[in-house]
């Protein structure tokens, strides 16, 4: 989905779930917007394999870009 599609999937479960709340999108400062949880590469080792392109060499994990920020605001 684009990122535009999940945002609005997020606020409407929070709707959903805090009817009295109006939830809202932040933004996120360029430096949290992205990241690779520290230990996550170590944590599924062994379980997992990300491999390049040519499906022939293994590489490390991709960042992960997927970082949203909501407010919970009283209506």
């Amino acid at each position: 989905l684009p990122r535009s599609d999940y945002v609005a999937r997020l606020i409407r479960a929070c709707d959903d779930v805090e009817p009295g709340f109006l939830a809202t999108e932040l933004t996120v400062p360029d430096d949290l917007a992205s990241y690779l949880s520290p230990g996550y590469s170590a944590g599924i080792a062994g379980h997992a394999r990300v491999l390049d392109a040519g499906g022939v060499h293994e590489v490390g994990l991709p960042d992960i870009t997927g970082v949203w920020a909501l407010s919970k605001i009283a209506r």
